[in-house]
Parts: structure tokens; C-alpha cells; sequence
């Protein structure tokens, strides 16, 4: 026969093509995984076979064993059973079943009662409520309790239950298992919902029709189900001749391409594509058309109603007549536009920033992979710079983290725009960028940073503000520091951490001796757990003395460390570490709640006490509920408010946080003074004093070291006096250690003081006989009476 068959013969040929229909649907899935692939085209020939079973067949008794067998044997069903209502009982009772676990019905039972547990199930609720139930981890289904005995043995994981419908009433169910959690995707379900309808549809027919008239009506009615497959099936389905013509398409054609079935059929592409798709289609109609081939091909196509431009997954195959002749071209080409675009956005996620566009640790990975090998090759350098800003925290929590987006996008605008091609800025997260340079020496690596410096510490407008960050730079070389980037990284943080506690904003380069103390680090740090679980950490005492009448008016409590093989060790030799770790906030907790103790221990003891000072970390401030942890040690401990100071630097009231804000709110509720300690240290901003609760400066050690002979120091102490004076603060003096200091800081008006030329700080007994004995060359005016000290440390 010559020329396609028209429209009307389709249902003619529907049955013999639908197998050869549904092999190319897996092959248009070919990019999922083989196994969804396969269970489909099982499920559309399980469907197939179903819907022709339904034209040979008469009464259920022969249709739902088959139905069963369709869904596993080709399905990739673990069981699939049939279950049918009782009426009398409300049980439901299994009447066909088929694959693994058969057994399982003749000891498990289920019931449409709803106040029964059997009937609590998804075979049930799916036969009570008329409706599919899935179940895509059948563990997880506390409906079923008493099915997850079974389930376990089995190994089943999902399940789906449909009800099947007699004369428009639940009948009975449909319901089949598979071993796989979330096997029933939406596909899965609705051919099994299709092959559930056409399975009411049958029972039906049977009660209405008799045998030649049912099966008349079971064909045309497969015939429909299958024309709704094809128009519902979410590809694009057509057949051509073999002059390029369409003779069908199906909806999903019509409503891509805007037009009617009738400005299609007979049509070939050309009024629909343009021209260069055009050649493409016809070149691969011309495959199959001529030579028998089955092509498979990524197609583009531009619509030209719509003017959109798609991208198809195409199958396409040869159809044969009795005769071995090809007579027509079928094809089913799928929609992959969106997938495509899927990709490619996840292959730039997993590559880029997706803040700033910059490359990400992935492909800074893949490049510096790249560049190191260049670089073995041609005895080569390579550097990697890690960027940090500096204090970034401020900006988010002063104007938000919309505000530090913004910022960190015009950094690296900047940086791009100032960079060469040759090499790769890379957005670490957060605040931190890593810049890789191969091939340049180290000077100019040097001179780059320089300038990227410079670079990031222009003001940028942000929110109708003008805001200045600084940044910190660590250096790292190649093939010095190390021979890949995960070394380089390392070398590299290592310098920025060097960076960052010399004062920021500079470069520094990696050497041994920053690996050697990074090691020495982390034996501290581990040491330092132990020491704290151990108990191993101690408190020391020390005064601080009224200048005019020598009275001991509070103690500051200092934390030691009395190592087992090292002896003491003072806290700025292991302070610094913990403040890098959270070992801070374990340390700061034991700090306070010990001096909460010792000062309770003295009360009950009958002396009168005077307030006792404990170092804040602005680490514990960020604790959850810090102002409730204070609270109740002291309550737990029976002190008033008074007995306890908290002194935090100048660096935490510099915070603009609002959570430390209100922390400090509540300790002030509570009625605990705060202190500034080591006043005047880098800072020249005093407007966080009217935010705080601050009665007391003390001054830093360093301005009081030079009041002897340095003119600066003289006068910087001097101002800080003469300013507590005016806003009405008490100033302390720390570290005191001459009588020179000690006679400069009195006649200039400092309130009190602390440090050697009293007392060195002390454990609680030893603590009284230095005390009691004064400190060396003081005099009667700073030597407390021995009865006060006695009040204030010991009975």
C-alpha cells in the first residue's frame, strides 16, 4: 500500500504500533536512570496488556490474576493482590494476587471499618474514601502498624492502592508493593490509576453488556484510553510519511507549536520551524525515511508562532507494512528545554558563587590543579592569597546582611575589573576570598596585594552611608609551602591568622616559624580541654586599693593555669587560644561561677566583701541566655548583685550588635556594675560610654609603664582622669608596680589602682600573707591596716 494511512485508520493500526510506542518512551528517557526506565515501559506494556485483556475477557475471575502478573511480571512489582469487599463484615478479602509475600494475606487481614486498626491502613482508607492512597515509605505509615511486621520481612518500602469501582461504588482494591522508597513518581501513578480505571471500567461492562458487545466496547474503549495516553503523555507524539508529512500528531504537538490539527496533518515542517531546524529535521527524517534507521538525537527547534526556541530529546523509527516496506515515520520527541537549563544552572552553582559569579572552592580546586601542573612543568611559581575582611561582622549587624551582600558584590567587582584573565579570584564564603596567581614572583605577588588593599579600602556608598573596611592578607608560595592547594590553603590561613593578630589590614607571608607556632597552638588548645575537665585551671586574687586611704575596695579574679609538667602558666599564654576556640565560653563559665563560689565561701566565713571583677569575652556575650547564666550563680551562691563586676575591653563595647546590647540591658537590670578594662587602647570613639552601664575605667597597663619618664603616656593618663572625672567614673590604675607611678597617679587624681607595688595577685591563703606584708618600698599611705585585709580575704 502506497502513502500513509489516513487519520480515521489509526485505531486500525493503534494496537499493532502501541508496543513500538512505548519501547521509544524509555528511549526518550535515556538520560534518567535505566531501572525508572524500565519499570516504565513495564507499566505501559503491563497497561497494554491489561486494556487487551479487558477486550478478551468476561468476567473478573480471569481478568484480576492477570492484572496481577502484569504488575509484577512487567511492572516491577514486588505483589500486587486484589482485594474485594465483604459487605456483610466491612473485611476485605484478597481474590487475586500475584508475586512475593503472597503468603502475607492469609495472615495479615484488612478491613473498611475505620474504628478497626485493619481498617486504619492504606487499603482501607483507599477503599472507604474512593481515592488512590500512596505510600512512598511504607515504614513511616503509622496507619499500617500492623502491617510493619510483614513489611520488615519482606523488604517492602512503598506501596499504592486504588479503588476499583463497580456501577459507580468501591467494589474492591487494586493494590501493589514495591521494595523501593519513593518508587511511585507521578508518572508511576497515573498509568496505575489509568490501569485501575480501566479495570472498573471492565467490571462494569461486565455486569452490563454481553460477550460480543462487551467486547466491542472494551476495544473502542482501549482504543480511547490509549488516544488519551498519547495526548497526555507529556511528549510530543507524531507520525509522518514518507514524503516529511504529518498523517497525526498528538495534543501536546498542537499545543506547543499554537495551531489545529487540521493546519497540521498533511503539512511537512517548514511552516512551523525555521529554516535551519527545518534542514536538521529533514536530515534526520531522511535516516529513518530512507535508509530504516532508528535515530536517536538532542534536536532544537524554533517555533515559529511563538518565536521560542526548544530543545527535544528525539526517538524516531521506521514503521514496516506486512510487506517489510517502510510506510511512515514515528516519532516521540520530549521537551528537555527546562532539564537542560536545570543543568546548566547546577553546573554553574556547583562552580560559581552565586553571590558574586566568582569561581567557588570547586573550580578554585580544578584550576589550581591545573596551574600547579603549568608551574612543575616550567620551574615555575605560584602564589595564593587569602583575603578576609576585617570586622565584616559589624556591617551585618549594624545594617543587616542585605547591606553585606551588597558590599561583598562591590568588592568583587572591584577585584575583577583590577585583575588579569591569568588569574582566579574565588569567593571562599562569607567574608573571605582566595586569589590565585601562578606564574609571578613574589614581589609582584606582593605588589598585587598591595594594591588589592588599597582597592578594598575605599568607602562604599551602601544604604546612603559612606562605609570603610580594612582587609588581611595571607600569603602562601608554591612550591615552598606546599606542592597542592589544600597546602597552600592551609599555609595560607595560617599567615592571614598572623595577619589579623598583628593588627589587620597588612600582608603577611607564610613561614616555619608560623607552622611551628600553629602546631604549638593546637597542643595548647588540647591540652587546655583537658586541663579545664581535669581541673587544672585555678583563680589568683588581686586588690584593688583606694590611693587615698589605702582601703582594699575590690578584688580582680585572674585565672592560672597549673600545668602538670610546665607549673604555672599565666593566661596570656593560653587566653589567646581559647578565645580562637570555644574553649572561651567553657573557660569564661568556670571563671565566673569559681569567683561566685570563692566569694560566697568568704561571706560564710564572716567577711565583709568587697565587689570581685571577672574578664567577659565577647564570645560568652553571644551565649544564649549569658544575662540568665549570671543570674543564677549568683542566687545560687546567696550573692547580691554587688558582689560581682564584669569588666569587658574596649574592642566588645565597640560592638554595635543589638543581642549584646540587650545582654548588657539585663545584667544591668539585674544591678551587675560593668567595667571597661585596658581604656584607651585603639579605640577613639567614647560615644558605646552613654550606651553602657559603665561606672569604672581602668587604665591600661601600657600608659601606666611610661608615667616615669615618658611625656606621652603622662599625658594620655592624665586626660583619661581628667574625662572619668566629668562623666562621673571611677578610674583604676592597672599594673602599678613603682612608687613613681604610684605617686603620679595619685597626685593627678586616679581613684585607685592595682598591681606589684601592692600585692602580686595570689590563691587565697597565700594570697593574705602578701597582703598582710604590703608590697616592696610602699609606704604606710598604701598598706592596708591588717585588720580591713583580714575582713576582705580570710578570717
Amino acid at each position: 500500500m502506497v502513502g500513509a494511512p489516513p487519520l480515521v485508520a489509526l485505531s486500525g493500526i493503534a494496537l499493532s504500533v502501541a508496543l513500538a510506542l512505548l519501547v521509544l518512551l524509555v528511549a526518550i528517557s535515556r538520560d534518567k536512570s535505566r531501572r525508572r526506565a524500565d519499570r516504565m515501559a513495564g507499566l505501559y506494556y503491563a497497561l497494554s496488556q491489561v486494556n487487551q485483556a479487558i477486550v478478551r475477557m468476561d468476567e473478573d475471575r480471569e481478568l484480576f490474576p492477570l492484572v496481577c502478573r502484569m504488575a509484577v511480571d512487567y511492572g516491577g512489582m514486588a505483589m500486587a493482590w486484589i482485594g474485594q469487599l465483604e459487605p456483610q463484615s466491612g473485611d476485605i478479602l484478597p481474590v487475586a494476587s500475584h508475586g512475593e509475600g503472597e503468603d502475607a494475606l492469609q495472615r495479615v487481614t484488612a478491613s473498611s471499618l475505620p474504628d478497626r486498626k485493619e481498617g486504619q491502613g492504606p487499603t482501607g482508607t483507599a477503599l472507604r474514601e474512593n481515592r488512590a492512597v500512596i505510600v512512598n515509605d511504607f515504614m513511616r505509615e503509622t496507619g499500617a502498624i500492623h502491617w510493619h511486621k510483614e513489611v520488615r520481612r519482606l523488604g517492602w518500602r512503598a506501596a499504592a492502592v486504588f479503588p476499583l469501582l463497580r456501577n459507580g461504588q468501591p467494589f474492591a482494591v487494586f493494590s501493589v508493593y514495591h521494595r523501593r522508597p519513593g518508587a511511585f513518581d507521578d508518572e508511576a501513578i497515573n498509568l496505575l490509576r489509568e490501569m485501575s480505571a480501566d479495570i472498573s471500567f471492565a467490571l462494569d461492562n461486565f455486569d452490563r453488556e454481553e460477550q460480543r458487545r462487551a467486547y466491542e466496547q472494551a476495544l473502542a474503549e482501549s482504543e480511547a484510553r490509549l488516544s488519551t495516553i498519547l495526548d497526555n503523555v507529556g511528549a510530543c507524539i507524531y507520525l509522518k510519511d514518507t514524503d516529511g508529512c504529518y498523517t497525526y500528531v498528538n495534543q501536546e504537538v498542537l499545543d506547543l507549536w499554537g495551531v489545529t490539527r487540521d493546519e497540521v496533518i498533511g503539512r511537512d515542517d517548514t511552516p512551523f520551524f525555521d529554516a535551519r531546524s527545518v534542514a536538521r529535521l529533514r536530515a534526520n527524517d531522511e535516516r529513518v525515511l530512507r535508509r530504516g534507521q532508528i535515530v536517536q538525537a538532542e534536536e532544537t527547534h524554533t517555533v515559529k508562532v511563538t518565536g521560542k526556541t526548544h530543545i527535544y530529546w528525539s526517538v524516531k523509527l521506521p514503521l514496516r507494512n506486512a510487506h517489510g516496506d517502510i510506510y511512515a515515520l514515528c516519532g516521540i520527541s520530549t521537551d528537555v528545554t527546562e532539564k537542560k537549563t536545570s543543568q546548566q544552572r547546577l553546573h554553574y552553582l556547583s562552580n560559581y558563587d552565586e553571590l558574586t559569579g566568582l569561581p567557588n572552592r570547586a573550580m578554585l580546586q580544578e584550576r589550581a590543579r591545573l596551574a600547579l601542573a603549568q608551574a612543575k612543568a616550567a620551574d615555575r611559581p605560584v602564589a595564593l592569597l587569602y583575603i578576609d575582611l576585617d570586622r565584616f561582622k559589624l556591617v551585618n549587624d549594624s545594617l543587616g546582611h542585605g547591606a553585606g551582600d551588597r558590599m561583598i558584590k562591590e568588592f568583587s567587582r572591584r577585584l575583577t575589573a583590577f585583575l588579569h584573565l591569568d588569574v582566579t579570584l574565588s569567593r571562599a564564603g562569607g567574608d573571605e576570598f582566595y586569589l590565585l596567581l601562578p606564574g609571578m614572583e613574589r614581589d609582584a605577588v606582593l605588589n598585587i596585594a598591595g594594591q588589592v588593599l588599597e582597592m578594598i579600602a575605599r568607602p562604599v556608598a551602601i544604604d546612603g552611608q559612606q562605609l570603610t573596611l580594612s582587609a588581611s592578607i595571607g600569603a602562601a608560595f608554591y612550591p615552598e609551602h606546599g606542592g597542592n592547594l589544600e597546602e597552600l590553603v592551609q599555609c595560607a590561613d595560617t599567615a592571614l591568622a598572623q595577619a589579623k593578630s598583628k593588627g589587620r589590614h597588612r600582608i603577611e607571608i607564610f613561614t616555619d616559624l608560623m607552622r611551628a607556632r600553629a602546631r604549638k597552638t593546637l597542643l595548647v588548645e588540647s591540652e587546655l580541654r583537658d586541663a579545664l575537665e581535669q581541673g587544672q585551671l585555678l583563680l589568683h586574687y588581686q586588690p584593688q586599693v583606694d590611693m587615698g586611704d589605702g582601703r582594699v575596695t575590690g578584688l580582680e579574679a585572674l585565672i592560672r593555669w597549673q600545668h602538670p609538667q610546665q607549673g604555672l602558666i599565666l593566661p596570656g599564654q593560653f587566653i589567646p587560644v581559647a578565645e580562637e576556640s570555644s574553649l572561651i565560653v567553657d573557660i569564661g563559665t568556670w571563671v565566673l561561677k569559681a569567683a561566685a563560689q570563692q566569694q560566697a565561701l568568704w561571706q560564710a566565713e564572716g567577711a565583709t566583701l568587697v565587689p570581685m571583677a571577672v574578664n567577659l569575652s565577647v564570645v560568652q556575650l553571644y551565649r544564649d541566655d549569658f544575662g540568665g547564666m549570671v543570674e543564677a550563680t549568683l542566687k545560687e551562691n546567696g550573692l547580691s548583685p554587688g558582689a560581682l563586676e564584669l569588666e569587658i575591653t574596649e574592642g566588645v563595647a565597640m560592638e554595635h550588635s543589638a543581642y549584646i546590647l540587650a545582654t548588657l540591658g539585663q545584667l544591668q537590670a539585674l544591678g551587675v556594675r560593668l567595667v571597661i578594662d585596658d581604656f584607651g587602647t585603639g579605640y577613639s570613639s567614647l560615644s558605646y560610654l552613654k550606651r553602657f552601664p559603665v561606672y569604672k575605667l581602668k587604665i591600661d597597663k601600657s600608659f601606666v609603664d611610661g608615667l616615669a619618664d615618658s611625656a606621652e603616656d603622662q599625658a594620655i593618663v592624665t586626660a583619661i582622669i581628667g574625662m572619668a572625672r566629668g562623666l562621673g567614673f571611677t578610674t583604676v590604675a592597672e599594673g602599678v608596680e613603682t612608687r613613681e607611678q604610684w605617686e603620679f597617679l595619685r597626685d593627678h587624681g586616679c581613684d585607685e589602682y592595682q598591681g606589684y607595688y601592692f600585692s602580686k595577685p595570689g590563691c587565697r591563703r597565700r594570697h593574705r600573707l602578701s597582703l598582710l606584708r604590703g608590697s616592696q618600698g610602699g609606704s604606710a599611705n598604701n598598706v592596708a591596716p591588717r585588720s580591713r585585709m583580714n575582713a576582705v580575704i580570710s578570717r
